[in-house]
């Protein structure tokens, strides 16, 4: 989005630009090569991997036993279906917003991605101005934008909306007329998150963040180059039969009627053979031996261990060299967790200030629990054996033992514990003890 549009937009809230930088293009160049479809988009394959390693059998809980608590639940529960697209999205384009907002007394939400986002300003870091683009619609051949902006004073969080065109003048688009401006008195924080990918994006400021293959556009593009040579390498060598014109029918206009890739016909060959087969050795492994270093290369460039475009080479090890082999991806993955955690408790406070603001569930005490998953790191069976020495060292519970076994809830897991139990017959009575 063009420089001059954000600029027009700020006009309109009646505010200056204060970032000076170039930040809104590159924003929005990250994005449209992250959302490319031309060729084998390696931004996206990195983004989706890491998401899933991060997201995978991992969960966030709310809890509080009360029913603030249980609504905040809900909220964290929809919101946690989208987790894979949020943190992919955050890594392929360099940050994405994630911002509630209540309709027909309803929380909804929605992901923004970065080239969307402008911040205006921000304390330290908590952002304190910031502007959306929260909408598009396109009716009757014409373009309409809704933006929100978010600005923090003493206290009080300030939502206001405003409607351009596309050239970023003032009109009013009837669908959007219903959406009002509101303040929440009594928040620290903008009612909204901003989840960043964790790479440094090697400037003095660090506002937005940067796609995850940040700074790698040269082995990219090595990549791209030896991935058409390996295309054009087997198109060009691909088997060829050379034939005298005689061996095939000829239709009305004396033209052989065989069509096909394999035969060439000749009139008149210049040698007595009717058939010459020109099938040449095909180089795949120089090329794909290339491939493979570019592979290697990229991961290193990232900052991932082995695994991500090459195989990973673990077969038959131990927990501690799985993760020794894997730290690289490990410690990625960490700092990805940590974002989220932010960005995961940014939410669920803005969804409790809109719940206070709407009235949407009695207000209550809430805490959010990160239970991250490390399945893929692991040995499943070294993790079995460290947690039964635990519980019998009496720092782990049967119900934590069964929840791993099962993949319910420790409290579901302790509530069928506890029916077992009930259930289960008195031995001594059977033996006459």
């Amino acid at each position: 989005m063009a420089d001059s549009l954000w600029e027009r937009v700020l006009n309109l809230f009646n505010e200056k630009k204060r970032n000076t930088s170039n930040d809104t293009t590159e924003n929005e160049n990250n994005a449209e090569k992250y959302r490319s479809t031309d060729k084998i988009n390696f931004t996206s394959i990195f983004a989706n991997k890491l998401a899933t390693l991060t997201i995978a059998e991992s969960d966030i809980s709310v809890t509080g036993n009360n029913a603030r608590a249980d609504y905040l639940t809900g909220v964290s529960v929809v919101l946690w279906n989208k987790s894979k697209k949020i943190v992919s999205t955050a890594l392929g384009t360099g940050g994405c917003a994630i911002v509630p907002y209540v309709k027909n007394s309803t929380i909804f939400f929605a992901i923004i991605p970065q080239d969307r986002v402008y911040i205006n300003s921000r304390q330290g870091d908590k952002l304190t101005d910031v502007i959306i683009l929260a909408d598009v619609a396109d009716v009757d051949y014409k373009r309409y934008y809704r933006w929100t902006r978010y600005v923090i004073k003493d206290n009080v969080a300030y939502i206001s909306n405003k409607t351009t065109n596309a050239g970023g003048g003032t009109e009013e688009y009837e669908a959007w007329k219903d959406i009002t401006d509101i303040s929440l008195t009594g928040v620290d924080r903008l009612p909204l998150a901003f989840l960043k990918c964790p790479v440094d994006n090697r400037r003095s400021s660090d506002v937005y963040g940067v796609p995850i293959t940040y700074g790698c556009d040269d082995i990219i593009k090595k990549l791209h180059v030896c991935l058409d040579q390996i295309e054009k390498e087997f198109e060009l060598k691909e088997a060829r039969i050379v034939a005298d014109s005689r061996m095939t029918r000829r239709d009305k206009d004396g033209k052989p009627t065989l069509k096909s890739r394999l035969f060439t016909f000749l009139e008149n060959p210049s040698n007595d053979k009717l058939l010459l087969e020109f099938s040449p050795d095909i180089r795949e492994s120089s090329f794909f031996a290339k491939l493979q270093v570019l592979y290697a290369q990229l991961e290193k460039a990232v900052g991932t261990s082995k695994g991500v475009l090459t195989d990973r080479e673990t077969p038959g090890a131990t927990a501690t060299e799985i993760k020794a082999a894997q730290f690289d991806t490990y410690s990625i993955i960490y700092d990805i967790r940590t974002h989220l955690e932010k960005a995961w408790n940014d939410y669920i406070y803005a969804c409790n200030a809109l719940c206070n603001a709407f009235g949407l569930s009695p207000q209550g005490e809430y805490e959010i629990n990160f239970d991250w998953s490390y399945s893929w790191l692991e040995s499943s069976s070294e993790t079995w054996q460290q947690m039964k020495e635990g519980q019998a060292l009496g720092i782990r519970s049967k119900a934590e033992l069964r929840a791993y076994q099962t993949g319910e809830s420790i409290e579901d897991a302790q509530e069928a514990i506890d029916k077992i139990t009930v259930n289960e017959p008195n031995y001594d009575i059977l033996v006459g003890g």
